[in-house]
């Protein structure tokens, strides 16, 4: 449905939209819209109804893992983030670093030197590589190689400090098993026995999500913010820069009532609105209904007023069918990162979960549908501060999505499904085939407010390259899972 284009830290997809810029920023087909990232066709239906069935509060089934981002500058997932001392603010020292580690490990295995300690402070793709039989270590490297030539592209030439696989470890965390132990493995060529921790675990299953093609399957709901200084009402506080207005609350507001509320599945937020982006799994949320004039709480057909009996900073914004406005004031609870360690169990007490508080209005009909919806500050002399929102949600198309690479269908299976490893050879090619994949995405034009395609004289996308995105193989990381969390 939409052509990718990579992004370190965002969906590897082009954000388009089902009309213009200002239909995306407001709620020109809300009912359609978010019936279709809800994945329901009654997920657009009356707030009296939500009210009954939902209530005010709700959690996803199962709460998604922290994780690190695994940041690019470390060398992502490739970072052997035990080893002391070996990690630089730099990341040409990293690459120098990991370059030697190298160079030890050849000399070792040739040697037939390499020990328990050795492998055991390796990084989770170098663990991976070897317990293929790989010791040229092919999907570490070629990690490397694409975080080279990254940088090499970046319009500042450097990677950025916030920069990493957040698009990988949030969709990783909400729809894999939580990895709740240690467990130690035999190579498939029964030279090495390799211990793998839960954050190894952690970190083979974002990069999985990260590169895989399952994110060609996205939806999205808001734009990138590319400034932190956008254009606002000062009136109102309204941001009038199309890129930076978030998701409609509106819009945001049912997806959140449909996805946690009502099917208790998960889906991921930019918790930011500038620059820098974070995509974050979330977990729950609890809101109140409040009055807009007076700030009374309450059910919401007790503080919902009429639009025309407010004094309102924001109506010139409005839809013009609202016969109703009332406040939302929500906490939305998210999962936040955590560094990666040797600990061996993991278990949701050991996650770190952060709360955004955000407050927004919602347009509402005579039968109180809601038509859209604009995000307010805290208080009214705040107004000429930006709100507190995210710049956009995703989710995939599908309600039980599964990442794969693209070597995966040449995996050979036993009749009940599981995956033959007893090919040491083939194993280890079909491994090299999904670390060195790379992937065709195409130029966009960005000077607009919106991502577009460029076209050529016939109307075809224009290609930009070819983008080193390494995998590793899915079924592989899959089965590895199950020996964690059993």
């Amino acid at each position: 449905m939409r052509l990718p284009q990579l992004y370190w830290g965002l969906p590897l997809i082009l954000f388009s939209t089902l009309s213009g810029a200002h239909e995306l920023e407001g709620a020109t087909g809300i009912q359609e819209r978010v019936n279709r990232f809800v994945n329901s066709n009654h997920a657009y239906r009356s707030l009296l109804d939500y009210q009954k069935t939902v209530g005010f509060s709700a959690k996803v089934a199962r709460q998604p893992w922290s994780s690190t981002y695994w940041p690019l500058d470390k060398g992502m997932v490739a970072n052997a983030y035990a080893e002391r001392g070996g990690h630089s603010r730099y990341f040409a020292m990293n690459e120098m670093n990991f370059e030697s580690r190298m160079s030890k490990f050849q000399r070792r295995i040739e040697g037939k030197k390499l020990s328990d300690a050795d492998i055991d402070g390796m990084s989770p793709t170098e663990k991976y590589d070897l317990y293929l039989g790989d010791t040229d270590f092919t999907l570490s490297k070629s990690v490397w190689k694409s975080l080279v030539e990254h940088q090499k592209t970046a319009k500042s030439k450097k990677i950025k400090d916030w920069e990493g696989i957040c698009h990988g470890w949030a969709p990783a965390a909400s729809f894999m098993k939580r990895p709740v132990k240690d467990f130690s493995v035999q190579s498939i060529d029964g030279q090495y026995t390799i211990p793998f921790y839960p954050d190894d675990m952690k970190g083979l299953a974002s990069l999985l999500w990260a590169n895989s093609l399952i994110q060609d399957n996205s939806m999205v709901e808001g734009l990138r913010c590319n400034t932190n200084n956008p254009d606002v009402d000062y009136g109102s506080g309204k941001v009038l820069y199309t890129r930076c207005k978030g998701v409609n609350p509106g819009i945001w507001h049912l997806n959140v009532l449909g996805l946690i509320g009502e099917k208790h599945m998960p889906f991921i937020i930019n918790k930011n609105n500038d620059i820098e982006i974070w995509n974050q799994p979330v977990t729950g949320f609890e809101f109140k209904y409040y009055n807009p004039k007076t700030n009374e709480t309450g059910r919401l057909e007790q503080v919902a007023v009429s639009a025309k009996s407010m004094n309102d900073p924001l109506s010139k914004f409005r839809d013009p069918n609202t016969a109703y406005v009332v406040g939302v004031d929500m906490n939305f609870q998210y999962m936040d990162e955590t560094d990666p360690t040797h600990d061996k169990t993991d278990d949701p007490s050991r996650d770190s979960v952060a709360i955004m508080h955000m407050k927004y209005e919602l347009e509402l009909d005579v039968a109180y549908n809601v038509l859209g919806g604009e995000w307010t500050s805290e208080t009214d002399q705040e107004r000429s501060w930006i709100p507190n929102y995210p710049a956009f949600m995703w989710r995939f198309q599908s309600d039980y999505p599964i990442a794969a690479s693209v070597a995966d269908a040449k995996i050979p299976l036993n009749k009940d499904g599981s995956t033959i490893y007893t090919d040491a050879a083939l194993m280890r090619a079909l491994s090299a085939t999904a670390s060195t994949f790379h992937y065709q995405h195409y130029r966009i034009d960005d000077t607009g407010d919106l991502d577009k395609l460029e076209l050529d004289e016939n109307g075809k996308p224009i290609p930009a390259g070819l983008e080193l995105r390494p995998q590793p193989l899915g079924r592989v990381v899959y089965d590895l899972m199950d020996k964690a969390a059993p």
